[in-house]
């Protein structure tokens, strides 16, 4: 993911602290507050109107934050104040790195056990104080004796403690990002299946002890979602599958950035990635959960601009980026976002060495940062006291006494597009307080109760106390002029795209073109939906995995293009995609099929279909039968030849046990005896257990069967 776990952080402790989990960005920009009385006024004709949206209603209960075990500054009364004063009400706990026993209060590392500093009753007793509830993390890969995986008798045992306690705790997670190797899993089986069916059992545990308990599952938001890879989907499918009907959350952590940015760059990319990566998960948990998906809920509960992990900046530009995070995906479907973290590394106002000088940087900031953090530990180098709130802190603050005890949020996504303005209204019943955030270059202007009001770039803005018939009307520089895709035809004897529309721009050079000089080498992609290739111009340290291609003409109104990668298949599906100048992960703003122009007439192609299957547990051998089944792939990298060597899997029903030819080290393996286009023979390594299913999925068209005997 873009998450880079770490091991935890040496100067807290002498044996560490720090959760495995990756970090973000924000910008606040000094936060100006404004209060208008509510006075009926004259509007002037809006410049831009903001179109109707649906309002979303938030309350406190869905604003969290992590702490961990490894956290004692929360414990203090300064920590308690800290907490209250920022207006969150969940806390996800333990977030502790290794094994751990959350009844001896101990954490195994090395051989030897080290004391928490804060134990579950600690916690409980900061939560009372705090009028906070509880997201515990539950310890899915191992036991408390360290010895090997949790049971489901280790969860009752945690939950009727919980219980018979009456710790503050509303919620439990199954494990913290099992889908990943860096995590601690003692099970001897490490599959998505295993994990679908030991989560189902604890769920089915913890709801017997607790029914008002909510209990998630861990969902995994690949690296990069316009081309996800076969294990995060296979993951998800599995695991929201088999638990939609026992659960009531999936669990997401989104750490959108992986470089240091400009301030303006860090709230574009933000809004883009961030809007990508929502609609993504909607999807994906919509596609799986079935009839289940209306009750399953979608929680950030790990969320930080960055995917790093270093000494930061304290300058009030990150806390802008964390009220724009939370309101945009709140309006996107997040149910309940908790930042990662209320502590985090050292802070300090000014880079102790050198920047280069090519890498544009948030002010004040070092060369890698993240801004985690939302209130200081007091640990050298930070200049602030303990438990004092950084930028971020402050903004959340700030949002949290705009919610006050619930709202009706209005997020107005038009106007963003159009001027990079981020406009969030949160309306009460006899007024609203508006949150305005520039995002763009330049100064923008927002009329409210008839006058208007300068918008400083990168920074935000708080208007409170506005009527609630009234709408933002905001003036500026326009994000760009509208690209439009008219057609686009793919010519198979010349292998050239025709591309006509308008508001191209002109050829882009190399590298990133300068505003205004031409047009972002991420905003044209081709994608052929058949083979899931994609096409783009070069993106750098981006897309490393895409094919490149090469303008052979360019104009405002046509682009021709050769693809530099294997040529599409005759039949294959082709899009061109013109994307967002907001970040190249944003949804595209116009997509358009591509018409063929064939060398030779183009014969249809048959669909996919499996026929039937049967199993010999004498022999070992499942043979399938089908049609238009291609060819035995040659190597892992064989496109066109034959079918990718992830395409067809064995899942053996009521056990953990998975096979695939090859590309998934931690299942069994199969032999490859023939495969033809309407019949492959394989034979499976390890045998099932006598009796047991045999299911076959062909995953590209998500076709099932059972193989009978």
């Amino acid at each position: 993911m873009r998450v880079f776990h770490s091991v935890l952080n040496s100067i807290r402790w002498s044996f560490a602290r720090k959760m495995l989990a990756g970090m973000t960005i924000g910008l606040l920009g000094t936060a100006t507050i404004r209060f208008l009385p509510p006075v009926l006024y004259t509007v002037a004709q809006p410049i831009i109107p903001v179109p109707a949206v649906t309002g979303i209603s938030v309350t406190p209960s869905m604003f969290g934050a992590n702490v961990s075990g490894w956290d004692p500054w929360m414990l203090s009364p300064s920590g308690v104040s800290a907490i209250k004063s920022m207006g969150f009400t969940v806390q996800q706990f333990p977030n502790c790195p290794w094994i751990y026993n959350w009844s001896t209060n101990q954490s195994l590392n090395g051989g030897k056990w080290y004391p928490i500093p804060v134990s579950l009753n600690q916690w409980s007793q900061e939560l009372t104080q705090t009028h906070n509830t509880g997201l515990y993390i539950v310890p899915y890969g191992f036991n408390r004796s360290g010895t090997g995986g949790a049971t489901v008798s280790s969860v009752q045992n945690l939950t009727e403690y919980i219980v018979q306690h009456h710790e503050p705790i509303s919620a439990m997670v199954i494990g913290s990002e099992q889908y990943g190797s860096w995590a601690q899993n003692l099970h001897h089986r490490q599959t998505a299946l295993r994990y679908a069916q030991l989560s189902v059992k604890m769920a089915q545990a913890i709801h017997a002890i607790d029914p008002a308990m909510k209990v998630g599952v861990d969902y995994e938001l690949p690296a990069n979602i316009t081309q996800a890879d076969f294990k995060s989907t296979l993951w998800n499918k599995t695991v929201i599958s088999m638990t939609a009907p026992y659960v009531q959350f999936v669990s997401v952590h989104i750490y959108p950035l992986n470089q240091v940015q400009s301030n303006v760059s860090l709230l574009q990319s933000l809004y883009a990635e961030l809007a990508s990566d929502m609609r993504y998960v909607n999807q994906q948990v919509q596609q799986f959960s079935g009839s289940s998906g209306n009750h399953l809920a979608l929680w950030v509960t790990e969320f930080n601009p960055y995917g790093l992990e270093s000494a930061q900046s304290v300058q009030p530009v990150f806390g802008a980026a964390l009220v724009q995070s939370y309101l945009e995906m709140m309006s996107l479907g997040a149910k309940q976002v908790d930042w990662w973290a209320m502590y985090g590394d050292a802070h300090i106002p000014q880079s102790p060495g050198s920047i280069a000088t090519n890498t544009p940087l948030a002010t004040g900031s070092q060369a890698t940062f993240a801004s985690n953090g939302l209130a200081s530990e007091a640990i050298a180098p930070q200049p602030q006291p303990e438990n004092s709130l950084y930028s971020t802190g402050v903004a959340y603050r700030q949002m949290m006494q705009l919610i006050g005890r619930g709202a009706t949020l209005f997020v107005d996504s038009p106007l963003y597009h159009t001027y990079h303005v981020f406009a969030a209204r949160i309306r009460h019943q006899n007024s609203e307080d508006w949150i305005v955030i520039n995002d763009s270059h330049h100064t923008a202007t927002v009329t409210v109760s008839g006058q208007q009001h300068s918008l400083a770039s990168a920074a935000m803005t708080i208007f409170s106390g506005v009527l609630p018939s009234s709408t933002p009307q905001v003036s500026g520089v326009p994000v760009h002029s509208p690209t439009i895709l008219t057609s686009a035809q793919w010519n198979a004897h010349t292998h050239q795209l025709t591309i006509t529309g308008q508001g191209f721009g002109v050829t882009p050079s190399s590298g990133s073109p300068a505003p205004g000089q031409g047009i972002d080498q991420s905003r044209l992609m081709v994608t052929d939906n058949t083979s899931t290739a994609n096409y783009g111009w070069a993106f750098p340290g981006v897309n490393t995995d895409w094919y490149g291609i090469t303008p052979v003409t360019w104009s405002n109104t046509s682009i021709v293009l050769k693809l530099d990668g294997p040529m599409p298949n005759s039949g294959d599906s082709l899009h061109v995609s013109w994307w967002n100048p907001i970040g190249f992960m944003d949804v595209p703003t116009h997509q358009i099929p591509v018409r063929w122009i064939p060398s030779s007439p183009i014969q249809p192609v048959a669909s996919i279909a499996i026929s039937s299957a049967t199993y010999s547990p004498t022999t070992r051998i499942l043979t399938i039968l089908g049609n238009n089944l291609g060819s035995l792939p040659q190597t892992v990298a064989a496109r066109g030849g034959g079918y990718d060597q992830e395409d067809f899997a064995i899942l053996i029903r009521g056990s953990n046990i998975q096979y695939g030819y090859e590309g998934n080290n931690d299942w069994y393996g199969v032999v490859i005896k023939q495969w033809t286009s309407s019949k492959i023979v394989a034979e499976l390594v390890t045998p099932p257990a006598a009796g047991q299913p045999v299911q076959v999925t062909w995953i590209a068209t998500n076709q099932s069967i059972i193989a009978s005997s």
